[in-house]
């Protein structure tokens, strides 16, 4: 712990420590704890936790990140809720590592009673039909930019196909085992809401939107994922279907700013621009 001579509070990276009270004065963010003030279920002899949340993520910008836990106390349902991902699904996106590869958890809510180590998503994918032309076209271009750089600034494996990604691909995209955050950007259609697919720089017709090539919105992952964005035009009718892709531990309508990742299911409506 380190001292801050202005307060007299120690920091202990995740939380503030007293010595006047001798207790944390911050709550554990990991809440692994019904007590959320105290260290280690107050059994430090036994229990350690040297970053202040029991739970390490390691990105390192590959396809999946490596965890592991400090305390037998920890559970899966601690790790879902850091990482925004939805516990009850935790056989579809966790992996077991290392010497223990053949062992997964029983349950998500059962203490693990010991350390081990895991991988869990860690890829965004940015799918990119097309930019469309003009100024829409530009500043399409420039959030294909922005995304990127966030993705790749919080350590995300990003794959990026496009513009021309076929439907194929985002099918394939969709339902990668690797899979943590989506963006699509190109044309969309009503009534549906979908998306639709556009071949190299080519455009559509007025009313070509509706083509054979239309992805309707509808739950394509095998698990939910924490955030997915749809940047297209007419899309805001689909809101609900694409959401179903996404975990209640993650994106919502509008932004929220969590550890280490961008939350957020933006379904942007231009209508008459695409």
């Amino acid at each position: 712990m380190v001292l801050d001579p202005t307060t007299g509070l120690y920091n202990d990276e995740a939380r503030w420590y007293s010595t006047a009270v001798s207790t944390f004065i911050s709550r554990d963010p990991a809440q692994a704890d019904e007590n959320l003030y105290r260290y280690c279920g107050n059994n430090p002899v036994i229990l350690v936790d040297p970053s202040g949340l029991k739970w390490h993520v390691d990105r390192d910008r590959q396809p999946r990140a490596t965890v592991w836990n400090d305390s037998w106390l920890d559970t899966v349902k601690d790790l879902a809720d850091l990482i925004h991902l939805t516990a009850s699904e935790y056989k579809k996106w966790l992996k077991a590592e290392g010497t223990n590869r053949n062992e997964m958890p029983c349950d998500e809510n059962r203490a693990l009673g010991r350390c081990r180590v895991f991988s869990v998503p860690n890829t965004a994918y940015i799918d990119v039909s097309t930019y469309t032309w003009g100024l829409l076209g530009a500043t399409l271009k420039s959030w294909d930019s922005e995304y990127q750089a966030l993705f790749k600034k919080h350590k995300l494996n990003v794959v990026h196909t496009g513009p021309g990604a076929t439907g194929r691909a985002i099918l394939d995209h969709l339902s990668s085992d690797d899979i943590c955050s989506f963006v699509y950007i190109g044309h969309g259609a009503e009534p549906q809401g979908g998306v639709t697919y556009v071949g190299g720089m080519d455009e559509l017709a007025p009313g070509g939107e509706n083509g054979s090539d239309l992805i309707p919105p509808a739950r394509y992952t095998k698990y939910a994922i924490v955030t997915m964005d749809i940047i297209a035009c007419y899309s805001n009718s689909g809101a609900a279907g694409w959401a179903r892709n996404v975990s209640s531990n993650g994106g919502t309508l509008g932004t929220i700013v969590g550890k280490g990742i961008q939350l957020s299911l933006k379904l942007v409506s231009q209508a008459g621009t695409g």
